[in-house]
């Protein structure tokens, strides 16, 4: 099996409450995000960022979440070469995320989450797993 290579570009895109950064939130509501994704050939395709979620989002920022439309608090992009992560955070504090790439599919996480530390491990399509966690910093 030859070993396929997606590369997740340095562009990270960061959308907490518009153009707010973490430098700008309390050093106490500072997250690191980090996610790994393992393809079916042993590839790893990761990424991470500092989050700020204690910032609040813009009153207007909602999206569509299992058909329904529902506020956010705090949302993280990033994207590169075929890979896409989303993360979400919704007013009644669900964490919902999403994973696109052109290797392993999609995957979708839809968690409780309370401000603290998380971590999920998840298998999805074509025998990709998506581990991810959320540490305060």
């Amino acid at each position: 099996m030859r070993n396929s290579y997606l590369t997740l570009l340095s562009t990270l895109v960061f959308a907490v409450a518009g153009t707010a950064t973490a430098q700008q939130a309390d050093e106490k509501d500072v997250y690191e995000i980090e996610y790994h994704v393992m393809s079916g050939d042993n590839h790893i395709e990761s990424g991470f960022g500092n989050w700020a979620p204690a910032l609040p989002a813009p009153s207007s920022q909602t999206m569509m979440v299992n058909g329904e439309k529902v506020n956010l608090k705090y949302s993280m992009l990033s994207g590169g070469d075929g890979v896409n992560m989303s993360f979400y955070i919704t007013e009644d504090d669900r964490l919902w995320g999403i994973f696109t790439s052109s290797q392993c599919g999609t995957a979708i996480v839809d968690e409780q989450w309370m401000g603290k530390n998380f971590n999920l491990q998840k298998s999805f399509s074509k025998r990709c797993q998506l581990r991810l966690s959320i540490t305060k910093r």
